[in-house]
């Protein structure tokens, strides 16, 4: 799965018994914006520990991890469309927002 200008791709194996009408979308890509994080928290591994409580950690954006970006930090997860997103986490005593980058595009109505 990819996405490409807020359009999402899902690339699946092909099986000789597929069906579109009978597929459904469980799981897609999305970025994740840590807003209001403070630089400090600007690592890798601390990053994808904070994206795995919202899904599957995929990647990190390098723009962000060499301070190209400075305003949020942004990482590539798996979510689950069955379950509800998580808005915001807690994390040193205080509460940070959690953002999703085109994911407003998605149908939740459509099967």
């Amino acid at each position: 799965m990819d996405a490409f200008f807020y359009l999402y791709l899902i690339v699946r194996p092909w099986t000789p018994n597929f069906s579109t009408t009978n597929t459904r979308v469980d799981k897609t890509l999305v970025w994740v914006w840590f807003m209001s994080l403070g630089v400090v928290f600007y690592e890798e591994s601390v990053l994808l520990t904070l994206a795995s409580a919202i899904g599957g950690p995929i990647k990190v954006d390098l723009h962000m991890l060499n301070m190209a970006r400075g305003c949020f930090a942004q990482v590539c997860v798996e979510i689950d469309l069955n379950v509800p997103v998580v808005g915001h986490f807690y994390l040193n005593g205080e509460w940070y927002n959690v953002e999703y980058k085109g994911l407003h595009m998605l149908c939740a109505s459509c099967d």
